[in-house]
């Protein structure tokens, strides 16, 4: 039978068992989370998991916007059906609609190729005010569209304007191309798009005109078969 004393310690003048005092960093532990605050964005992560769901009033709105524009009842509710956002869809094309010279059909048909419709809107509307050259508002929505960061794209055309005594065309043009691709990591990196260079990269070691000579191959002479031992021959006794 085992000594109790052995797995026990002594506490405050009482007796634990081993397994009580393995669990009491565990308890301290714990009542020490449990008194720190948790983040309203945290608990709603962990708490209320529920994916963005369109609300009755979120197709109604959208459908509302869509018909004060002009459009046939069978285009408006055919995108809004379809829309993830359809809140964020009409106010796309109300804005575009309201404030440039492009119709609902073609913003509609802009918005709804987009992932951020908004900022789509906010893009076509902030480039057709600075535009001065009589740029065609037809040309600035498929660059907003084009880009993946409609937001950051205007403000690109929107500061060099104010710079630069370029067209908008031409600002445009320039703002869609600048991307933030690595280049010339590696000293024989070739970016996508660029040809691939008929001389050598310095540095790689691409000589095929010196000929390769092969190591000589090492012959071994196999050894010469050892005679086995001769018996003698046995005597025979004369019968005579």
């Amino acid at each position: 039978m085992r000594n109790p004393d052995l797995y026990s310690r002594s506490f405050d003048g009482r007796k634990l068992s081993f397994t009580q005092v393995a669990t009491l960093p565990l308890l301290v532990a714990g009542f020490a989370l449990a008194g720190l605050p948790i983040h309203p964005a945290n608990a709603a992560t962990y708490y209320n998991p529920r994916p963005y769901r369109a609300s009755v009033s979120d197709y109604e709105k959208c459908a509302e916007g869509l018909l004060g524009t002009g459009l046939g009842e069978a285009d408006a509710t055919a995108a809004c059906a379809a829309a993830l956002y359809p809140k964020a869809l009409s106010s796309c094309v109300t804005t575009i609609d309201s404030e440039t010279e492009l119709s609902a059909t073609d913003a509609l048909s802009g918005c709804r190729r987009v992932r951020r419709p908004q900022e789509l809107a906010s893009c076509v509307v902030g480039i057709t005010e600075i535009s001065t050259e009589g740029t065609e508002p037809q040309a600035v929505l498929t660059y907003c569209r084009r880009s993946l960061l409609p937001a950051r794209f205007s403000n690109c055309v929107v500061g060099l304007a104010t710079q630069a005594a370029l067209s908008t065309t031409e600002m445009m043009t320039t703002c869609i191309a600048a991307t933030n691709r690595p280049r010339e990591v590696l000293p024989n990196f070739i970016p996508s798009g660029q040809p691939i260079p008929l001389q050598p990269v310095p540095g790689a070691n691409l000589d095929t005109t010196t000929p390769v000579t092969p190591a000589p191959s090492q012959t071994t002479t196999p050894p010469s078969p050892v005679a086995p031992p001769a018996t003698p021959p046995r005597s025979v006794p004369a019968l005579w």
